[in-house]
């Protein structure tokens, strides 16, 4: 409780005021520092679970016999009386100053082992590489093979004759099989070819669960919004919200079979090897992925990728790029996305309840219906979005861009729209109750309607009150 009030004071105050959005730079600075932070982090959790004589053991058998030799010299050296040893080197340097001291025969045994040493060290090396190279090459053999027979089990390739219950329990446990693959735990090789494989049942799985209707919908929409100019906002409203209804059940009919259900498990624990993997993700199906919260995907490319339905709520995703992502119903609540890239991504219906979005780029995205309730968007870029029907009330939107923007039948009540622009945005239907449009930064070429509502409840003071607008901010506009 005491943390948590010192990050509220720390927001509220100074800290706020120079790392905030309203300067740019500084809040980069601020986003890339807190993204350093959350990786080693993450970083310093692993080695915590790595075992301690894993890096001992990962290093080449002639490497550790040799710092193992030295070590047992040197604690020679420290502990047995050096006056032999020095007196046989010296033979072997000055055999006739020693020869008092020592006989030829001892010299001649001191000269092999120390010549003998290293070339029986030699071959016992190559000899050990030769035997691991084969015992590798063997292990090799014998994974690929599993791996083929996993291979095949997990794309359904069995026997017929077995009952379809047996054939479809059989497939589920290749599935997981395939995890230790993806994690690497059998070798980088097989690491691409299991994701491949798991990509592909993802797709399949989409398609029995039944959300490919959600992706026709989205089609469906985009096809409706070249009328939407010709519709009143009720009616836009009434479009987009049947439409957010459908959309919500579709997800509560999705198909839940067993290899579904294997998908969604392995999707929500193997979310890092998968999202992390380094492979590219485009076109991958992560439908109803379920990511924990905290989980940090900072500066991941998630573009043209379909994650409809999916939890993605209080995780880190700063300086990410979802570019014409496919996010429909998908839960962002909490998240953070300063400074993500969401230029076109749909985001139809998603809850983005107190969501942090601070100077991220949202550029002709698509969020009809969305919910940005009592999220941050300050500095945020939103134009040439499509906010139809959004709710956007309480929402912090100073600084934001909204310049051609629709938003009709948005509900903007409550918002901050200080030093927010909204040149040419559609606001038809809108609902500004409890909006402070004095302190808006433009709203030339905006559009209104008798159904926007504003915070006086007379139509006509409304309607004073537009024009009034506009005449300020035309003269600001020519410097008047």
């Amino acid at each position: 409780m005491a943390q948590l009030k010192i990050i509220q004071i720390i927001k509220g105050g100074w800290f706020e005021r120079v790392f905030g959005p309203q300067h740019p730079k500084l809040f980069h600075v601020r986003i890339r520092a807190r993204v350093t932070l959350l990786r080693n982090r993450t970083r310093l959790r692993a080695v915590q679970r790595i075992n301690w004589l894993a890096p001992w053991l990962l290093l080449p058998r002639p490497v550790q016999v040799v710092l193992i030799g030295l070590l047992i010299g040197y604690c020679l050296y420290l502990w047995l009386p050096r006056e032999p040893v020095s007196t046989a080197l010296n033979s072997l340097m000055d055999p006739q100053a020693a020869r008092s001291r020592l006989e030829w025969r001892e010299v001649i045994q001191v000269a092999i082992i120390l010549l003998g040493l290293p070339i029986a060290f030699l071959l016992w090396m190559y000899r050990d590489q030769h035997i691991h190279a084969t015992l590798d090459n063997q292990r090799k053999d014998v994974t690929l093979k599993e791996f083929q027979e996993i291979q095949m089990r997990a794309a359904g390739a069995l026997d017929e004759r077995l009952p379809a219950r047996a054939r479809e329990t059989l497939q589920v446990a290749a599935l997981h099989q395939l995890r230790g693959f993806l994690r690497g735990e059998h070798g980088e090789t097989f690491r691409r070819p299991a994701f491949e494989l798991l990509r592909a049942r993802f797709e399949a799985g989409a398609e029995e669960a039944g959300t490919e209707p959600i992706m026709a919908r989205a089609k469906r929409l985009d096809r409706l919004r070249d009328r939407f100019e010709s519709l009143p906002s009720s009616r836009i409203a009434e479009i987009v919200h049947l439409l957010a209804n459908e959309q919500e059940s579709s997800l509560d009919d999705i198909v839940d079979t067993p290899l579904t259900r294997a998908d969604s498990q392995i999707m929500s624990e193997e979310w890092e090897a998968l999202i992390l993997s380094g492979f590219p993700l485009a076109k991958t199906k992560f439908h109803r992925m379920d990511v924990p919260e905290g989980a940090v995907l900072c500066e991941v490319d998630l573009s043209f990728t379909e994650m409809i339905g999916a939890n993605l709520s209080n995780t880190h995703l700063e300086l990410s790029d979802l570019n014409r992502a496919q996010l429909q119903g998908a839960d962002l609540s909490e998240t953070h996305l300063e400074k993500a890239y969401l230029a076109f991504t749909h985001l139809e219906g998603a809850a983005l309840f107190g969501a942090h979005l601070e100077l991220c780029d949202a550029s002709g995205s698509f969020c009809d219906g969305a919910y940005f309730t009592l999220a941050n968007l300050s500095g945020a870029s939103f134009r040439d979005a499509q906010l139809n029907g959004a709710y956007l009330d309480s929402a912090k939107l100073s600084g934001a861009d909204l310049r051609f923007a629709s938003l009709r039948a948005a509900d903007l009540s409550q918002a901050d729209l200080s030093g927010a622009i909204l040149d040419g945005a559609n606001l038809e239907g809108a609902d500004l109750t409890g909006v402070d449009v004095a302190a808006i930064k433009s709203l030339s070429g905006a559009t209104f309607d008798s159904e926007t509502r504003f915070s006086d409840p007379d139509e006509d003071r409304a309607d004073e009150l537009v024009k009034a607008w506009h005449r300020r901010l035309l003269g600001r506009d020519h410097g008047i």
